[in-house]
């Protein structure tokens, strides 16, 4: 039976020893070109789908043509296939295998995210612009999600096609129906995450529907961010290169104005690094109106960014009308369209303000000050009652006061024993510190390696210091590229980026400038930032590339704005001494402020020298203190050296 139809176009053939008469393909030609990795043509999956020829693979999954025998039409099979991860081959048949080494939390997060994409394709089953999920289910060790197979071709292939750009008033018209989905999936709780030109189909009715909800985040469930980055160079926010910023209807308002960007230019919108470093959109071949909306929707910042779908296709259908001169008397146009809310509530705030002023200048109260003598008398007697209250609120406000005096005072943290435990990683990189203060050089490698497993690579610098002043053990040697290694293997990106530092510096490996990049670049697209600070670390030592303080700004930025405490700490100094950037010692506490907010130490220790040195800040003895104490309390030996000097 199963050899009865086409495995290209699943109709049924005459002749199953013929070439189909509908597509021309040969079902024996096929199944010798399936891939050794995919399901054999032919293979029948729970009694109900036959799996057809392969249609391609992404970093999660293989895609299929399929036939539901139930339902007599044509479907698309998704098979959870994660990359260097799985294998099949041809001996061992339908069957999925694990390799060994392969990171078990993420196989089994992934192949609950695959499951769950088909859940959250569900509740989106009733609208026009979403392909329709049908099934899920489990075989041979891994998963399968069943979907509508549409015809068509993905806007990327068309455009290919075509050769010809599309203008802005046809971006509007053929999206317009993905926004109002798009809208409509927002409010429903989930984000897309994907949109691209790859992922957008357009059928031969014209209509385009959104596809493959396999990086989508559903913001109803709290959960963490997917420790997969999957992004696509040219449609991917800021945002999505870290776990620190906030993913929300603004990250697909992003991708989607990437899309209509390529699909009017042909142009990739620059990586938000590049922008970082100072190159721009180029808009040459879009009006104006279209252009400022775009750049709106492109803004690097998700909190400057157009926030929803319902503003963006609203700013976009104003931009065409404007353009072509048929806005409707009264409409907003696309310059209007996008004054701030902030602005109408400044503007209300003023309007009130102006009339209290009026008033006041006319020798009149305000309306709502005037009142009678039968007020006025209710308000002295709950005045009278009031005062004792007051007084025992002035007392505690005082005795609160001279407590917070005592803490600023002492360097007592009141909120102590308010706050949660340090995360795993903070607790390795402080016993680490211990171990080193105290000289016990294996087990504070040890800490160090196991910080950066836990997710935080900065625990390299406290590598590189071991290994400058020679105090890593010979039996040590080896031993930091080794785990991390492994540990990247896995997906790690803070490994990935500890690996980049190992090989800048020479630690343990030969320097290699080349392979340091190549392993930030990973660590990056792994979603750890602190990788964007060390890049800046290259260009402003040097190191193996032309010393470039304006470049290394521009990376550090990248990190800053992606909450790299390191990189914010790295941006102040460059204020501080005016590298890259003019000195601006407010712009510099402000970074530094930052870093030591999220626990940098050197910030800390850095701020302590400012405020002792009276450098762009009032001299002050006391909040140097208080920063060199702080400093000390994680294991700063600078800070140590400081306050014993102060005599603190």
């Amino acid at each position: 039976m199963v050899s009865e139809r086409c495995y290209a176009c699943l109709n049924k053939l005459p002749d199953p020893q013929s070439a189909c008469p509908h597509c021309g393909a040969d079902n024996r030609d096929l199944a010798r070109r399936q891939p050794g990795f995919a399901l054999p043509c032919g293979t029948v999956l729970m009694d109900r789908y036959i799996v057809g020829r392969y249609l391609g693979r992404g970093g999660f999954g293989i895609t299929y043509v399929g036939w539901n025998l139930a339902m007599d039409t044509r479907v698309c099979i998704k098979e959870y296939f994660p990359d260097k991860a799985a294998a099949r081959s041809r001996e061992h048949g339908t069957t999925v295998y694990w390799y060994r080494n392969a990171n078990t939390e993420m196989v089994r997060r992934g192949y609950e995210n695959f499951i769950t994409e088909a859940r959250k394709a569900a509740r989106i089953r009733d609208l026009d612009a979403v392909v329709n999920v049908w099934d899920a289910f489990q075989a041979n060790d891994t998963a399968y999600i069943v979907m509508d197979y549409i015809e068509g071709m993905t806007i990327k292939e068309y455009l290919m096609k075509t050769g010809r750009p599309l203008s802005g008033k046809e971006c509007v018209q053929r999206f317009s129906g993905v926004m109002n989905a798009l809208a409509e999936i927002h409010r429903r709780g989930i984000i897309h995450r994907d949109i691209s030109p790859d992922n957008l189909l357009l059928c031969p009715d014209g209509k385009i529907v959104l596809l493959d909800l396999g990086a989508a985040k559903d913001l109803y469930r709290g959960s963490e961010q997917s420790s997969f980055i999957i992004g696509k160079r040219g449609f991917t926010p800021l945002e999505r290169y870290t776990h620190k910023s906030k993913i929300g209807p603004w990250t697909d308002v992003y991708s989607l104005c990437a899309t209509i960007y390529y699909c009017m230019t042909g142009r990739l919108v620059p990586e938000p690094m590049d922008r970082f470093s100072g190159m721009a959109l180029d808009m040459s071949g879009i009006k104006p109106g279209m252009a400022a909306v775009l750049e709106r929707g492109l803004t690097i910042e998700w909190d400057k960014r157009i926030g929803d779908m319902d503003e963006l296709q609203r700013q976009l259908q104003a931009a065409v009308q404007e353009e072509e001169g048929t806005a409707e008397p009264g409409k907003l146009t696309a310059e209007a369209a996008v004054k701030p809310e902030r602005e109408n509530k400044e503007r209300e705030a003023h309007e009130v303000r102006e009339t209290y002023e009026t008033h006041e200048t006319q020798g009149e109260r305000p309306p709502e000050q005037t009142q009678d003598a039968a007020d006025k008398e209710k308000r002295k007697k709950r005045r009278k009652v009031l005062l004792p209250f007051a007084a025992v609120l002035t007392a505690l406000f005082l005795a609160a006061g001279a407590l917070f005096l005592y803490a600023e005072l002492t360097n007592t943290d009141l909120l102590a024993p308010l706050k949660g435990p340090m995360p795993q990683s903070a607790v390795y990189l402080k016993n680490g510190r211990e171990q080193m203060a105290a000289g016990n050089d294996s087990q504070a490698l040890e800490y160090f390696i196991q910080t950066i497993e836990a997710g935080d690579a900065s625990a390299v610098n406290e590598i590189k210091a071991l290994y400058e002043a020679d105090r890593i053990p010979e039996a040590d040697e080896g031993k930091a590229l080794l785990r991390l290694a492994k540990s990247a293997d896995t997906g790690n990106g803070a490994a990935m980026t500890a690996i980049g530092g190992l090989y800048a510096d020479g630690l343990g490996v030969p320097a290699d400038s080349e392979k340091a990049q190549a392993w930030y670049r990973k660590g990056i697209d792994a979603g750890d930032s602190f990788a964007a600070n060390q890049l800046g670390e290259l260009y402003r030592r040097g190191l193996g590339v032309e010393q470039d303080y304006k470049q290394a700004v521009a990376w550090y930025r990248m990190g800053a704005a992606a909450g790299d405490d390191e990189a914010m700490n790295s941006l102040g100094c460059m204020f501080l001494d005016g590298l890259g950037v003019d000195v601006d010692y407010e712009q510099a506490r402000k970074y530094l402020k930052d870093a030591a907010d999220e626990g940098n130490v050197n910030a800390m220790y850095r701020l302590g020298l400012m405020y002792q040195n009276g450098t762009g800040v009032a001299e002050d003895r006391r909040m140097a203190l208080k920063w060199f104490h702080k400093a000390a309390d994680i294991g700063s030996q600078a800070a140590m050296e400081k306050l014993r000097e102060l005599g603190a």
